[in-house]
């Protein structure tokens, strides 16, 4: 499972234990684990990697900090991260279901970027592996406070520009208004997490 994966041990490169606990969330973020799976002990992921129990102790505990994984005695380190992935029966923008409640929306980050897609992101779009698509990433607030971190991804054949600044608004309002696309399905993936320096 990690065989495409090597830590960077060159003089000046971040930590080993930062660079494998970014690898190991990345997987579980993927669903490469389910919830309430046993993960990968100490002495495998030492093998594998090629790093001390520290550095291995190290990851784990952060990612456990973080919610992602927990340890219990005499079973093991267990998965404790899960996304809720909800199929929308009517397709509502954000900023759409803010407006009814009478909150003013705005966006204090925004990055677009054309990319070749994963095989997870591939599959809940419906593309093939390597395709490019388009990924968006929005900081949304609500009356000035942050409160949305949005990773979205769209398909390639949206044409879409990669001005930032044309994603500070509603993006359904912008495709409907501009590409003259009416969103019929979507899939939203709900996450709590404690923010980081990026978020």
């Amino acid at each position: 499972m990690f065989e495409a994966y090597h830590l960077d041990k060159s003089k000046g490169a971040a930590p080993l234990y930062h660079q494998l606990k970014q690898i190991l969330k990345k997987e579980i973020e993927e669903g490469n684990f389910a919830k309430d799976s046993l993960f990968p002990c100490e002495k495998d992921l030492m093998n594998t990697f090629g790093v001390s129990r520290t550095t291995v102790r190290q990851a784990l505990g952060d990612l456990s900090n973080l919610g992602y994984l927990r340890g219990e005695r005499g079973v093991g380190t267990m998965v404790t991260f899960s996304k809720i992935n909800e199929r929308l029966q009517s397709v509502i923008s954000f900023s759409e279901e803010m407006r009814r409640h009478g909150v003013i929306m705005s966006t204090s980050h925004c990055s677009i970027r054309s990319e070749t897609v994963s095989k997870y992101i591939a599959q809940q779009l419906g593309v093939m592996e390597g395709e490019r698509v388009f990924h968006l990433i929005r900081v949304r607030c609500a009356d000035g406070v942050p409160l949305v971190y949005s990773d979205t991804y769209l398909p390639g054949g949206l044409d879409l520009p990669l001005n930032e600044a044309t994603y500070n608004a509603s993006l359904y309002d912008f495709l409907r208004k501009e590409r003259d696309i009416v969103v019929a399905s979507a899939q939203d993936t709900l996450e709590a997490m404690l923010a980081d320096g990026q978020m």
